[in-house]
């Protein structure tokens, strides 16, 4: 569990939802956090990564994130663990992060989706913008303004209580909200993206929807 984005010396477990993640079921679970970029670089600090199955990213504001993990040990070693079959993951400025464009990276300001000293994400989703809180906080069409400037972007923007799991392109949306897809595809609707909801599964690589998943799997509304 990554809190860093937080910005916050010390942390309670209920702020950063250890206490949750030993509820879900997880046996073992590592708090890693520093502000320094000195430190996230060393082989101290990236040592639990090496065993980790699962990382995850809390929220908060991400150009934290950039600032301390960008091109450090930390950051090698966190893209090792999905090269080895395991799971990395965030909510907010966690999910944000995993993107390769990094939206609303200004300082000041959340509003602004382009921040030029900000605009570099860990790259685990080549290619891709991620937004959050679509719906939410009434983002739904913010992230026109930054495909309109990168069209070789995809974006994705993720409602709350909502996911988007990608596996080898495939991307699927479980929970009780949405996940709007902007790709640069027209819609009957005249709106700038397509909405998935829980159960739909889309093609990153052929920028199109391509059914639902097993009903077994299905998360109902």
């Amino acid at each position: 569990m990554i809190p860093t984005a937080l910005g916050a010396p010390h942390y309670t477990e209920g702020e950063v939802d250890l206490v949750w993640f030993r509820q879900a079921g997880a046996t073992h679970v590592t708090l890693l956090d520093t502000l320094n970029p000195g430190i996230a670089d060393s082989d101290r600090f990236v040592s639990a990564l090496t065993t980790a199955r699962g990382v995850w990213f809390g929220g908060g504001r991400q150009w934290i994130l950039a600032d301390v993990y960008l091109h450090t040990k930390a950051a090698e070693a966190i893209r090792a663990v999905l090269d080895r079959g395991g799971v990395v993951g965030g909510v907010s400025a966690g999910a944000t992060f995993l993107g390769s464009y990094l939206v609303r990276g200004d300082e000041r300001d959340d509003t602004v989706m382009m921040a030029p000293a900000h605009e570099e994400g860990l790259g685990l989703l080549q290619n891709v913008a991620v937004d959050q809180h679509v719906v939410g906080r009434h983002r739904e069409s913010d992230l026109d303004i930054v495909l309109a400037a990168h069209p070789e972007l995809i974006g994705i923007g993720i409602d709350e209580g909502t996911a988007a799991i990608v596996r080898d392109q495939q991307l699927e949306v479980m929970g009780r909200s949405v996940v709007l897809m902007h790709d640069g595809s027209p819609q009957p609707s005249g709106v700038t993206y397509l909405t998935l909801h829980a159960g739909d599964r889309y093609d990153l690589a052929r920028l199109s929807k391509v059914g639902r998943a097993p009903a077994s799997k299905s998360i109902r509304r």
